[in-house]
């Protein structure tokens, strides 16, 4: 598998030879396209003061600017032709505005009017002077009532029509910005050296070289910050998938959101634009997106998608972030901007994809994750292309599971792998499962507590989100938590601990340490415990055990192992086969952070420094807390002390634990 990373990580070669004609192919069909500059900021500045000073240049001056700037007559023209128009929409904005407020006050005076035509008008007599004065008034304000209305009317089209024209200039530059990235994600797909070069602290493993970049790719900081910092990387490998199907996939952002449940938390696509002078297929979209751990903070992208068949057997895929999105409804705010980034998807010859993808960020360093000991992470690597790619291998491994086309694995156990419809509710009941767990981890807008005991003792931060959901009692609130720790252990290590039956009391503080059974167990990919399981607790004096509802999964980048109870009413609707849909589970989990999101500092000037194994542990709990006599305040400080108390014996079974069950290797 070939990979290349960065902000300090890395990527091979991906100029194989079985790609070198398809490559070629490619690059020669874009460079058949008209290729597309957007101006600079100096440029832009210099167009603006010019035009401060003359709106109508003529050949000369044109001339002139086409010189100075570097660019050309025609593209001097266009600027300021739809310069001219932008203020003009502007203006008409701004005079309709004044139109109405004038409407308005010609509609109170009528109203006051006829108000004082009633009280001026003789019921016997029928009318009188004064009345009928009145009157003349009143039908001469509303002739100018309608008059004022029709003009209004015309200026309104004239709007409309301006606002048309800006939506036409506007759909153009988008067009333009994604033509270019794509032209420059083509570049860094099929190129390494000089655009690529080996990470200090890892060769195998390869970073964007800022200087080279820079010439050949003329760019501006758009975040506009000294504290801003770049983010790249480039990974490769297969994907048991075909690549038509990929591509559908990544267009429709449902089931982007589907491909990637442990990533994106949210997707939409805001507009879709023509894009039939270059071919392809072009969105503006926008996505959510967080990884696992509450140390690392969300993100939010607006930003274009264009997608192209470039021959028979591939495709590019480009994403880029474009100022425009700033002003829809959904944009979020400007910590991170998307340089051009994306994918190429190649036919193979056994009917899988390869995959080839180089994320490029800019990021503003204010709003980077937390230190926890004194290590910071490397957002680099959690946000990285790997960690895109071994995501979409482990669920494209799930879905293949999932619909019935691999075979079963020998370890799977249950009637429920005997019937089709069972198993595809039960793994859709999973997903859902993990999709909550993640938003969950997200917490986002929730409030933060630093507590005592096992956690500050590591350095670890909590954080605690409550609220009252649809169908809670008042006296309920639903509570999640979630602390993050080292351990110096690997994380398939430390991912079959928590896999096992017999290690589960030792951990599991949910469940009051009682041994469990595994009664069902369905595949999810070709590693065992990447799986769906269905435990039975054993509990003293109970004829019934609990039920637990789990997904377990691990890829070279981390692991996961997510659980809920799970009703008897659920799990007789999942057996056979039913709409699981609209079952509420109540998700806590663990997770497994792999070393490499950690930043090791002054690793090029000490050659001593070896990577060890070392993995960040996440613990995440939902309580559902009942109190029937205290007030909203009383509920969240019991909360607070109950998910801390959750939490602290958690940590500290954990490690006590893995003190005397993993090789005897003792964890500080």
């Amino acid at each position: 598998m070939e990979n290349a990373c960065v902000r300090e990580s890395g990527s091979p070669n991906v100029n194989e030879s079985s790609d070198q004609h398809g490559e070629a192919s490619s690059s020669a069909s874009l460079r058949g396209r008209k290729q597309y500059r957007r101006h600079t900021a100096q440029q832009i500045q210099r167009l603006e003061g010019f035009f401060k000073e003359c709106q109508h240049p003529n050949e000369d001056k044109k001339q002139q600017l086409s010189q100075e700037l570097g660019l050309e007559t025609k593209q001097i023209k266009f600027w300021f032709q739809n310069k001219r128009t932008q203020i003009k929409v502007s203006n008409e904005r701004a005079d309709i505005e004044l139109l109405r407020e004038e409407n308005e006050r010609l509609r109170c005076q009528n109203l006051a009017m006829t108000e004082a035509l009633k009280n001026t008008t003789c019921s016997n007599c029928k009318g009188s002077p004064q009345g009928e004065e009145t009157l003349l008034q009143l039908q001469k304000l509303e002739r100018e009532n309608q008059e004022l209305r029709k003009k209004i009317a015309n200026m309104a089209e004239d709007v409309n029509a301006g606002e048309n024209g800006a939506q036409e200039i506007e759909e153009k530059t988008m067009i333009e910005t994604a033509a270019k990235a794509m032209e420059e994600v083509t570049e860094l797909l099929q190129t390494d050296e000089p655009l690529w070069v080996r990470c200090p602290n890892n060769p195998e493993k390869f970073m964007i070289h800022r200087e080279n970049y820079n010439k050949r790719f003329s760019k501006d900081n758009y975040l506009k910050s000294s504290s801003s910092l770049f983010e790249s990387s480039k990974y490769s490998g297969e994907v048991d998938m075909n690549a038509t199907d990929l591509v559908k996939l990544f267009m429709h952002p449902s089931d982007w959101v589907e491909l990637f449940p442990t990533i994106i938390t949210k997707a939409n696509t805001l507009r879709i634009l023509d894009s039939q002078q270059l071919g392809g297929s072009m969105h503006v979209m926008y996505e959510q997106m967080h990884i696992f751990s509450t140390l690392v903070a969300p993100r939010e992208y607006a930003f274009l998608r264009y997608c192209i068949k470039c021959d028979p057997s591939s495709w590019v895929i480009v994403d880029v972030s474009y100022a425009c999105c700033k002003q829809m409804n959904q944009a979020p705010p400007t910590r991170y901007w998307k340089l051009p980034s994306g994918c190429k998807i190649q036919t193979l010859h056994n009917g899988n994809s390869k995959v080839t993808w180089v994320e490029h960020i800019e990021v503003d360093k204010r709003t980077e994750s937390l230190c926890l000991c004194g290590d910071p992470l490397d957002t680099a690597q959690a946000y990285g292309a790997k960690i895109w790619l071994v995501n979409l291998q482990r669920n494209c491994q799930r879905f293949l599971h999932s619909s019935g086309r691999r075979p079963p694995h020998p370890h799977e156990l249950g009637e429920v792998n005997n019937i089709p419809e069972a198993r595809r509710s039960t793994m859709k009941l999973a997903n859902k499962m993990v999709k909550n767990f993640c938003q969950m981890l997200t917490m986002k807008d929730k409030v933060h507590f630093l507590q005592p005991g096992e956690m500050s003792n590591s350095g670890v931060q909590l954080f605690i989100g409550g609220g009252n959901e649809p169908g809670q009692s008042a006296d309920e609130m639903i509570i999640s938590g979630a602390a993050s720790f080292w351990l110096p252990l690997s994380c398939p290590t430390l991912f079959d601990f928590f896999t096992r039956e017999d290690m589960r009391p030792k951990w599991d503080v949910l469940f009051t340490g009682n041994h469990v059974n595994e009664v069902a167990h369905i595949s999810c990919g070709q590693h065992r415990w990447n799986c769906i399981s269905i435990f039975r607790t054993f509990i003293p004096n109970q004829k019934d055990g609990l039920l637990i509802f789990q997904e377990s999964g691990i890829d070279s980048c981390g692991a996961y192992v997510i659980y809920s109870p799970m009703g008897v009413q659920t799990y007789t609707m999942a057996m056979t086969g039913q709409d699981t849909s609209n079952i509420s589970l109540q998700p806590s989990g663990i997770t497994i952070s792999s070393s490499d999101i950690t930043r090791l500092h002054n690793c090029s000037k000490s050659a001593s420094l070896q990577p060890q194994h070392r993995s960040l542990v996440t613990v995440a709990l939902q309580l559902l807390i009942r109190h029937e006599t205290l007030t909203y305040q009383d509920q969240v400080e019991s909360a607070v002390k109950t998910m801390t108390t959750f939490l602290d014996s958690a940590i500290h079974k954990i490690k006590t634990a893995l003190n005397t069950s993993v090789n005897g290797n003792v964890v500080v």
